[in-house]
């Protein structure tokens, strides 16, 4: 299976990684006309429930959305279904917090395999695959709708679709 952008052999450590999308993210999403205002690294999240409770290593926001974005140095399937787990958990936790919003999801990765590029997609995430110094974001394609988690206040769950 080959790589999308970033062979094994030229991987970087993930400290690179995340300067990479800190030096850009807020740009490369507002050029698909999200308009984010902010960012935060390292969000930990938690209540006294654990199924509320866990960390994200990027969250952009604006007024009325926020979005998640987990980076790897080998990004793997099971890297992304935890990152799901993850997704539900804060949409409960923002619920839970009052917290209005549309959470959308991102995954990030310096390696990507085929299988791993095809899966984020067929979840509805977006893509951020290594580009040289920077990254490039990959949309799902046509026919698959971008995931997106409701997070609404005063209802027992938050709403996924």
């Amino acid at each position: 299976m080959s790589n999308v952008q970033t062979s094994a052999n030229n991987a970087v450590s993930f400290e690179d990684l995340e300067a990479m999308v800190k030096r850009n993210i807020m740009q490369l999403f507002n050029d698909l006309n999200y308009s984010f205002t902010c960012y935060s690294r390292y969000v930990v999240f938690f209540n006294k429930d654990p199924n509320t409770s866990g960390r994200i290593d990027f969250v952009l926001k604006n007024a009325d959305t926020a979005l998640s974005v987990e980076v790897k140095t080998k990004l793997s399937i099971s890297d992304v279904k935890d990152h799901l787990k993850r997704l539900e958990k804060y949409s409960r936790y923002l619920e839970a917090a009052g917290q209005k919003c549309k959470l959308l999801a991102a995954a990030a990765g310096g390696v990507v395999r085929a299988n791993v590029r095809d899966y984020v997609l067929k979840q509805g995430l977006f893509l951020l695959v290594q580009s040289g110094e920077s990254f490039q974001i990959i949309e799902p394609p046509k026919g698959i709708k971008l995931r997106t988690w409701e997070s609404c206040p005063n209802k027992q769950y938050a709403k996924h679709s």
